[in-house]
């Protein structure tokens, strides 16, 4: 399963914010944080999203 671009983004800013100290604490407490969910885009790919991205974006759409 692919990663959506907001995904790869999301994982590069923690690795610059939290990357390079000891032991990698802060990054690996960061990377448990994170909730993905699956995502079937409309080509029929099924990519992994930041969950709290798909709740917005649901909720942004149900108010159109």
């Amino acid at each position: 399963m692919l990663l959506h671009d907001s995904v790869v983004e999301k994982l590069i800013r923690l690795c610059d914010n939290y990357g390079g100290h000891r032991e990698q604490t802060k990054l690996r407490q960061e990377f448990r944080r994170l909730v993905l969910a699956e995502y079937t885009q409309a080509s029929g790919t099924t990519v992994l999203v930041l969950d709290e991205d798909l709740k917005k974006a649901l909720r942004e759409f149900d108010k159109s």
